[in-house]
C-alpha cells in the first residue's frame, strides 16, 4: 500500500451516510471492527472514546491516497477535535491491519453499547423551521428585499438557488406554534402565514418568489430528482450544473445566489470562498451552513478575512436539541462590488437585528417550547439530515 493509508471509519463517513463523498477516490477494503474494545457515543455525531472499554467498534475499511486523507483530518478537525491514531482493526477472517481511526477525547451524547453507529436510535434529525431555518430565511427574505429596491425599473430580478430542496414541506406543530407565537411581528411570519395554517413550511424558492414576483427569473439546482420535480410546471428553471458551487464558475451575473450546503461544505470552504471572491464582482451571494464546533466557524472567518472579501455575518447556537438540532448556524452576505458601501452597512445592522432576534429564541425559549410540544408527534422527520 505504497503511498496509501488504511482508514477505518464508522460514523458520517460510511456508505449511505451524508459524508462519504469524501471517500469516492478511496479503495474500499471491506467492513471491519477495531480488535480493541473502545466507547462509542453519539448525539448528532458519533465519538469513539479511546480510554474507556465497552466493546470493538464497527465500520468500514478504505485505502485513501494522501490528498483524501488531508480532507478527513480537516472533517475532522485533526488534531484539534478529533484525534487520528493508529490501530488494529479485523476486516473479515484476515489478521489484523493497523489503520487510522478518530478519537474524540471525552464522552459526549449517548452511550451505543453495540459499538456500531448504525444502532443508534437516538441521533436527532433535521427538523423542518428550526432555528438554522429561522435564520436563513429571515435573513434571505431581508437580503432580497434590499437588493428588489436597488434594481432598475424593467430589469428582470435574477434568483439563484443551488441547494434549493423542495418547494414547501411539512412542518410539526410546536415549529409552526413557535413561529406564530414568538416572530408573530416579523417578516418571515407573514411570508409563512398561510403556509403554517396548513401545516406546511415554504423553502427558500417559495419565499423568493412571494418577495421578487412573477417577473422574477429564478433558476434552481438541487441533486434530489424529486426536490427538482416539487418545482416542476411553477415557471422556475433549471440550472445546467454538476454541483451547487459550479453557479460560481459561471460567468452569468445574478443578482442573488443562495447556497445552502449541508456541513460538508467545511470540505471545500478554501475553495468555495475563492471562487465568491470572483463571483462578487458582479452578483451577491448568500451563503448559509451548519457546523458543529465554533473553531469551525472561525476557520471559516480567517479564510474570508484572508481573501479580503466584503461581508457581513450572523450565527445562533444550538437551540433545543429535541427539535433543533445539535448543530449551530452561520450566514454570510457578500454583497456585489457594484452596492454602496454606506447602504449596505444599513443592511447590515438589519441583519445583525435579526440574527440577535433568532439567537434570543434559541437560548431563552427552548425550555418552554420543549413544554410546548410535549403532547406533539416528534417522529415526523424532517427532508434529510443537516
Amino acid at each position: 500500500m505504497r503511498d496509501l493509508h488504511r482508514v477505518f471509519v464508522y460514523g458520517t463517513l460510511r456508505r449511505g451516510c451524508r459524508n462519504h463523498s469524501l471517500l469516492r477516490e478511496a479503495r474500499f477494503l471491506g467492513t471491519a471492527r477495531t480488535e480493541e474494545p473502545y466507547a462509542l457515543y453519539a448525539d448528532e455525531l458519533p465519538y469513539v472514546i479511546r480510554k474507556e472499554r465497552v466493546s470493538p467498534i464497527h465500520g468500514e475499511l478504505y485505502a485513501v491516497d494522501g490528498k483524501t486523507l488531508e480532507a478527513l483530518d480537516r472533517l475532522e478537525g485533526h488534531p484539534f477535535l478529533y484525534r487520528r491514531e493508529s490501530v488494529a482493526v479485523l476486516a473479515g477472517e484476515r489478521h489484523p491491519f493497523k489503520a487510522w481511526v478518530y478519537f474524540y477525547p471525552e464522552r459526549r451524547g449517548t452511550l451505543i453499547a453495540s459499538g456500531d453507529y448504525g444502532d443508534d436510535v437516538t441521533r436527532v434529525r433535521y427538523r423542518v423551521g428550526n432555528v438554522g431555518d429561522l435564520l436563513k430565511h429571515s435573513w434571505l427574505i431581508e437580503i432580497l428585499t434590499f437588493l428588489k429596491k436597488q434594481k432598475k425599473r424593467g430589469s428582470p430580478f435574477r434568483y439563484a438557488d443551488t441547494f434549493s430542496g423542495f418547494a414547501d414541506y411539512p412542518i410539526i406543530q410546536g415549529l409552526a406554534d413557535r413561529i406564530t407565537k414568538h416572530l408573530r411581528r416579523s417578516s418571515l411570519f407573514r411570508i409563512q402565514k398561510e403556509a403554517l395554517s396548513q401545516g406546511r413550511y415554504e423553502g427558500s424558492v417559495s419565499i423568493a418568489r412571494k418577495i421578487l414576483g412573477p417577473s422574477a427569473r429564478l433558476a434552481i439546482f438541487d441533486r434530489n430528482p424529486q426536490a427538482r420535480a416539487s418545482f416542476r410546471g411553477s415557471g422556475v428553471g433549471t440550472l445546467k450544473i454538476k454541483s451547487g458551487y459550479d453557479v460560481l464558475k459561471q460567468r452569468k451575473p445574478y443578482d442573488l445566489i443562495f447556497l445552502d450546503p449541508y456541513d460538508d461544505f467545511l470540505n471545500e470552504q478554501k475553495e468555495v470562498f475563492r471562487r465568491i471572491r470572483r463571483k462578487a464582482e458582479h452578483s451577491s451571494i448568500l451563503l448559509f451552513f451548519p457546523f458543529r464546533h465554533p473553531a469551525h466557524q472561525k476557520g471559516a472567518l480567517r479564510i474570508v478575512d484572508l481573501f479580503g472579501l466584503r461581508y457581513t455575518h450572523g450565527f445562533v447556537g444550538r437551540g433545543d436539541p429535541r427539535i433543533d438540532g445539535r448543530y449551530r448556524f452561520a450566514a454570510f452576505f457578500f454583497p456585489a462590488r457594484h452596492i454602496d458601501g454606506k447602504i449596505f452597512r444599513r443592511l447590515a445592522c438589519s441583519l445583525d437585528g435579526i440574527t440577535e432576534r433568532i439567537r434570543g429564541l434559541a437560548a431563552n425559549d427552548a425550555r418552554g417550547v420543549s413544554t410546548t410540544l410535549a403532547g406533539n408527534d416528534l417522529s415526523a422527520e424532517g427532508k434529510d439530515d443537516p
